[in-house]
């Protein structure tokens, strides 16, 4: 009997070894070798999971028998069984159902199996947008391989991520035209993820050449709604409430005794000079327990953060019929952040129509609006408010009188923070409104020849208050002001930034089936673009009282102002000719050319030409499979 317990027992621990779990790593890869960024990793039967870096590397946990389930928007989902193995490679191959579906391009749409160049495009659906995010540049995280999205602040009205196509293309600036509708340079976060209906990443030469020497870091063509004639009239209501709150910070002492020894440990070792006494120590770690006020032991962190909060509210309505498609939305943003006295509010409004005025001529708007208003404490909050000089031995806000609290420690630096005072002292509210519109008048004056003639403006306005109050920190033991912040006076500023943009386009397609098997489309466009915009700025110091925010309400003996304004013009003339043979063998050619007020003339004009082929493989495959 003992010498079965012993095996049993023996046979458990074997078991429990074989069990544990292993550190897996692997690469994940599409059918041209291109690294995937963002696809999702995960174990089968389990809810744990993780996604590709921007090398399309991963590293998960798993038993070395268990199967990893790996899956991308646009491929087919992959069930790779381990087999002992802890290092994988999983190339994923393209979903075939998605490769008759058109795609949006430069300038014009293409069927996904006939392109030459690079092109990732998304459908963005219910749950794509959904999700409870505050920005559409964040929401593209994971959705297209080769689009590397690294958001590297969490403030409200300013967390917007950085886009890069294929990683750094320039030492510069080296993020990717925006194009939304047609009209280039849009800011895509001030955009109702609601209202878009795909987006394309033009990723290579081949495939942005048409948009010229802006297109050298590739281009993010964004699409949005429109009705459908196929599908009936109806009302959406689309909402979100999510919290937030930090996953990983730093541990904050809030024991100031405590923090005291360690500075005093740290002198002695030589590492640091100090004025601190060990009575003020033993003082503070007695008191602290008797009276708070006096001998306070604060979690900055506490006063500083809060659980942040965003709700999203989306009203829409569409449909449409052989004559009319329209589409048409409401919406509200508003975030909390995770910062006190940093507020995000955004109302964005869009009405979108298509009118057919006979069978071939076709007219449409495309029309949006946004009003965002935004608080934010000095500078970028926590980068710039005194992080490292609050102390745990400040009572930031006297609970009776309301006081800012101040250094009261023998030896303790006067300049030590109070983190609430920062935060208050220094405040900027900034106002901003924006439109943009899109009409358009489509003829088909012969079968397989259209001709589309367009007009877009986008027109913006922001108006920002900054506030810098003088407030003093007092030593509640001595009942004494322990420092004036901040060291300038107070100060308060408006700028005023204003400017618009206006695009004017004439465009001619032409596409048909010339001969059984030879399929030939063409594009021409010219287009002229104007941008103007204006700053002005204004400052002032000495308010009579500090709850007086207007210029009006300062002194004019010290006063600054400024402004300056700028225009620029661009003319186009871009071109495509796409020739298909059988369906197997791809022809393209673009080329675009551009004359820029920018610079001097005689230098002013640039032509961006390319040229892509491409052969279908699978047909042939196909073909001697028949």
């Amino acid at each position: 009997m003992k010498h079965f317990l012993v095996f049993l027992l023996l046979f458990i621990g074997i078991g429990s070894v074989t069990a544990q779990n292993a550190r897996i790593t692997g690469t994940v890869k599409d059918n041209t070798g291109e690294a995937v960024i963002g696809a999702n990793i995960k174990v089968k039967d389990s809810t744990g999971g993780t996604i590709t870096d921007i090398d399309g590397h991963f590293n998960i946990e798993a038993s070395s028998n268990a199967t990893l389930v790996v899956s991308f928007i646009g491929y087919i989902t992959q069930e790779v069984p381990l087999k002992g193995r802890t290092n994988v490679v999983v190339t994923l191959s393209e979903d075939s159902q998605t490769l008759d579906e058109v795609v949006v391009v430069g300038y014009g749409t293409q069927k996904k199996v006939n392109l030459t160049g690079s092109v990732a495009a998304v459908k963005v659906d219910e749950k794509i947008a959904s999700r409870s995010i505050t920005n559409v540049s964040s929401s593209l995280s994971g959705l297209v391989p080769g689009l590397v999205v690294s958001q590297t602040t969490g403030f409200a009205g300013g967390d917007g991520a950085s886009l890069k196509v294929r990683g750094l293309g320039s030492i510069n600036n080296s993020d990717p035209l925006i194009v939304v509708d047609g009209m280039p340079d849009v800011d895509i976060n001030r955009i109702n993820m609601n209202d878009i209906e795909s987006i394309s990443v033009l990723k290579d030469a081949a495939s942005s050449a048409v948009y010229g020497s802006r297109a050298a870091n590739g281009v993010i063509l964004i699409t949005t709604k429109g009705g459908s004639k196929e599908a009936k009239s109806k009302v959406t209501y689309n909402g979100s409430y999510a919290l937030s709150s930090p996953v990983e910070f730093y541990d904050y002492l809030a024991d100031y005794s405590r923090a005291l020894t360690m500075q005093m440990r740290s002198a002695a070792t030589g590492n640091k000079s100090t004025s601190f006494q060990q009575g003020t120590v033993e003082q503070w770690m007695a008191m602290g327990l008797v009276d708070p006020i006096l001998f306070p032991n604060t979690d900055q962190y506490d006063e500083m953060f809060r659980t942040g909060a965003i709700m999203n509210h989306t009203v829409s309505a569409s449909g449409g019929n052989d004559k009319i498609n329209f589409y048409t939305s409401l919406g509200i943003m508003d975030q909390e952040g995770l910062q006190i006295h940093n507020d995000y509010s955004r109302y964005n409004m869009r009405l979108n129509v298509d009118y057919k005025v006979r069978d071939n001529v076709k007219i449409g708007i495309r029309t949006d609006g946004s009003w965002s208003e935004r608080q934010t404490p000095r500078g970028a909050g926590l980068e710039t408010a005194g992080l490292k000089y609050v102390i745990s031995g400040i009572l930031n806000k006297h609970p009776e009188t309301g006081e800012y609290g101040g250094a009261m420690a023998y030896g303790e630096s006067a300049s030590a923070g109070n983190a609430v005072a920062e935060y208050e002292a220094y405040r900027t509210n900034t106002s901003r409104k924006e439109f943009n519109g899109n009409a358009y008048l489509e003829w088909e004056p012969l079968k397989d020849l259209k001709l589309n003639v367009s007009y877009a403006l986008r027109y913006y306005n922001q108006f920002s208050k900054s506030i810098q109050n003088v407030v003093n920190q007092m030593n509640f033991q001595t009942n004494s002001i322990a420092r004036t912040m901040p060291d300038t006076g107070d100060i308060i500023s408006n700028s005023n930034n204003e400017g618009h943009k206006t695009l004017f386009q004439g465009r001619i397609t032409y596409e048909k089936e010339i001969f059984k098997g030879h399929h030939i489309s063409a594009m021409f466009n010219a287009a002229e673009e104007y941008w103007f915009q204006r700053n002005m700025g204004a400052g002032r110091k000495n308010r009579l009282h500090n709850s007086l925010e207007e210029l009006d309400a300062a002194s004019k003996e010290v006063q600054t102002n400024d402004g300056k304004s700028e225009s620029e013009g661009l003319r186009s003339f871009i071109g495509r000719v796409n020739y298909t043979l059988f369906d197997k063998y791809l022809f393209e050619f673009n080329f675009r050319s551009d004359g820029s007020s920018r610079f001097a003339k005689g230098h002013q004009w640039g032509f961006f030409p390319s040229a892509a082929v491409g052969w279908r493989v699978s047909e042939e495959a196909e073909e001697s499979n028949q």
